[in-house]
């Protein structure tokens, strides 16, 4: 194509311009699955009944009694994991985004893990302690951060495939 035509080339930049974006979106889902998949990697685990039982300061009539409060058929008790579980993404045309909803199953505890270690927790329970070392505080900001160069890579591989094309 010569650049003399100009009305051929705005045609073609605005055909680039709209594959682009339909790209980008997948390119974005890309993107939001590899932070997740690190996110929940680096997520704290959730104690189990038992784990927590153990470090409790309650006694065994007060366990028993707290039991008794929950109906069998109740489906939200804590489970080990349920944080991992619960770390989400979606990805639009213009952006991805990695979270935790607030109404799912690890919503608070999401939150106080993440934005509130030595306020409302300073331990790492022994499930978190068995995933390493990078299971702790900030684990979703800490998953962008380490995936930046793999981030940096399919964005560019992704943008030099669609201009290429003809």
């Amino acid at each position: 194509m010569s650049m003399d035509n100009s009305a051929e080339m705005k045609e073609w930049l605005k055909k680039k311009q709209y594959n682009l974006t339909k790209g980008m979106e997948r390119t974005y889902y890309r993107i939001g699955a590899l932070v997740k998949d690190t996110a929940v990697k680096y997520a704290p685990k959730s104690p189990t009944n038992k784990e927590r039982r153990a470090r409790s300061n309650a006694t065994a009539a007060q366990w028993k009694a707290a039991r008794k409060r929950r109906s069998p058929r109740s489906t939200s008790r804590e489970m080990p994991g349920g944080l991992m579980r619960s770390i989400s993404f979606r990805a639009t045309p213009d952006f991805a985004e990695v979270f935790v909803a607030a109404n799912s199953e690890a919503g608070k505890y999401a939150f106080t893990i993440h934005e509130l270690k030595g306020k409302a927790w300073s331990k790492r329970g022994p499930g978190t302690v068995a995933k390493g070392s990078k299971a702790d505080d900030k684990f979703i900001t800490r998953a962008i951060e380490d995936r930046k160069p793999d981030i940096a890579k399919i964005t560019k591989a992704a943008i030099s495939a669609e201009l290429q094309k003809d």
